[in-house]
């Protein structure tokens, strides 16, 4: 029986007697079953919303691909079909989000003269263009790689079609395809040449290799010239031993008449 004190102490710390333990046990008043394999799929599956709304499963995908039984070619091609589902995620978070936060910083810098003046040669150039966010992170430029394959693909089948057709060849931009190749593979400008340096290396390969035409077109012509100098030697000496037909066939006088 609950002791004399009229019912169950419901205050914090409070005591409760009771007669007999054996009987009218005091007990919880609210028995809670909780049931643990419930509360641990309901964990799981918040868990999984926050990693699908933050593109988790998509970045984990290239993270999932066995490349222990693939060539080299099969795992440029599945890393670009990974890469293209992540495109629009990128994209995304680097126009609506990343950029916007970059404009604000560098807004507030120059507004506060935190940058050094700009070069005098690069005043007109700057003045002019529009200066773009470049995105390097390993993230950026395995996205940009995702199109090696595309120019890889293009240039070999040129390649295949140059066989039959020569001419398909004029249609492809060496220089420019190199130049984007390099860029999608983020190697470093200093890398590079310029454009002009390109330019002046090729009209000096020019100027030389006409160089060299024109001294092959001179030794031709000369070789060309030796033998009939070397004839008109000949007949010169001949005419000089007072040859008589030598000497009428040339006009010297003292031939035959």
């Amino acid at each position: 029986m609950v002791g004399g004190n009229g019912g169950i102490n419901l205050m914090p710390g409070g005591l409760t007697a009771v007669d007999d333990q054996t009987q009218d046990m005091v007990k919880p008043l609210f028995a809670v079953d909780l049931d643990l394999k419930d509360a641990q799929e309901e964990i799981i599956r918040v868990e999984d919303a926050i990693k699908r709304a933050y593109s988790a499963d998509l970045f984990l995908m290239l993270d999932n691909l066995d490349n222990s039984r693939m060539t080299a070619r099969e795992v440029m091609e599945r890393t670009q079909e990974k890469l293209q589902q992540l495109g629009p995620v990128v994209e995304r978070l680097q126009d609506e989000f990343l950029t916007l936060i970059l404009q604000r910083v560098y807004n507030i810098i120059d507004r506060s003269g935190g940058f050094p003046p700009v070069p005098e040669e690069l005043q007109d150039i700057l003045s002019e263009e529009d200066v773009e966010v470049d995105y390097i992170s390993p993230l950026a430029q395995a996205q940009k790689m995702s199109g090696l394959v595309n120019i890889e693909q293009a240039i070999a089948q040129t390649g295949q079609m140059a066989q039959v057709w020569p001419e398909v060849t004029k249609k492809i931009n060496p220089l420019g395809a190199i130049t984007k190749y390099f860029e999608m593979l983020g190697v470093p400008a200093m890398a590079l040449r310029s454009d002009e340096e390109v330019q002046e290396m090729l009209k000096q390969e020019q100027q030389e290799m006409q160089r060299q035409q024109e001294m092959q077109e001179g030794l031709a012509m000369a070789q060309a010239a030796a033998p009939a100098a070397e004839a008109a030697k000949n007949l010169t000496a001949a005419a000089n031993d007072s040859n008589p037909a030598i000497t009428s066939w040339l006009g010297v006088p003292g031939g035959w008449e």
